[in-house]
């Protein structure tokens, strides 16, 4: 009963963080797409930071039970604030286009990249704390927890303002660069203070990658955001198990829980390449239509 409900219960956030993302994006001016899109991240992220501590403590102190219902309690808040607001909420897609829309080369790419991304990114951090105990920084562990958390909030604090006006196509690449990089200080240096800067940077790298690649996949096919983000972090989901089971097997195979990082750059160097094929091309589905532009003076391209 328990694992079936935790199953349920997955369902229910993938469908809400697609969901969320959409409509963030669309109850602002094009403008401030990125801003927005990241802020639902920003909640994940700081979620994970605050939620996991938590949960724990009073797991520890009244029992796992009170920690199930403490998120039901957050739940029903959050369900009741979206009743209560005045403003209608922005349409679903709208019959085949939802599946249809992976199709798209582009889109395609994209998904694939996200599962990339979680295999990489999110399937080591599974293993941070064998990770920091084969370094010899064990006793550091559950700050280097932290450190990535703060990363994760930082990054996504960042990343909208850094969309909007820098473009999500030339802040991909740079992205990608930087992860690869913390994976790189991990695998080469030793010692705290190293290894806390470069969990920080892993952390706000990946989460603030999120909402770079969902505005990439997303801002010439703004009417498909939900489809699109749907199969995204879907993806990006599958790929942190796939990630997770594949670092099992190189433990299993006699690999050091210390060379793990040696293994993270080389899916995530992919996502640099990506910029090549996604710029310069519209990437939009055969028949849609561009999507009404949300601010009053002239369009202006962005990227």
């Amino acid at each position: 009963m328990f694992l079936a409900s935790r199953v349920l219960s997955g369902v229910g956030a993938g469908v809400l963080t697609a969901l969320a993302t959409s409509a963030a994006a669309a109850l602002v001016a094009t403008e401030r797409r990125g801003r927005a899109m990241a802020l639902v991240t920003f909640g994940l992220s700081a979620g994970t930071v605050a939620g996991v501590p938590t949960g724990m403590l009073i797991g520890h102190h009244v029992g796992w039970r009170w920690t199930m219902g403490l998120v039901v309690a957050v739940g029903l808040v959050s369900m009741l604030a979206v009743l209560l607001r005045s403003q209608a909420m922005p349409p679903l897609d709208a019959g085949g286009a939802r599946v249809a829309v992976i199709l798209t080369p582009q889109v395609a790419i994209g998904v694939a990249l996200a599962f990339v991304f979680g295999l990489a990114s999110l399937g080591l951090y599974t293993y941070l704390l064998p990770m920091a105990a084969e370094r010899g920084v064990g006793s550091w562990g559950f700050t280097f927890v932290w450190a990535w958390g703060v990363g994760g909030v930082a990054g996504s604090m960042v990343a909208g303002p850094l969309i909007d006006g820098l473009g999500s196509r030339r802040l991909l690449p740079g992205v990608a660069v930087l992860l690869v990089a913390s994976f790189a200080a991990l695998a080469l240096l030793d010692g705290p203070a190293a290894w806390l800067v470069a969990i920080a940077l892993w952390g706000a790298c990946g989460w603030g990658g999120v909402p770079v690649l969902q505005d990439v996949l997303t801002r010439s096919r703004q009417e498909r955001t939900t489809s699109v983000v749907a199969f995204q972090m879907a993806a990006m989901y599958l790929g942190a198990s796939a990630g997770s089971a594949l670092g099992s097997a190189l433990l299993g195979a006699g690999t050091s829980a210390g060379d793990l990082p040696l293994a993270a750059p080389r899916p995530v160097s992919s996502r640099c390449r990506w910029r090549s094929s996604s710029s310069g091309r519209g990437g939009r589905e055969p028949g849609a239509r561009p999507p009404p532009s949300r601010s009053r003076g002239p369009k202006r391209e962005r990227e």
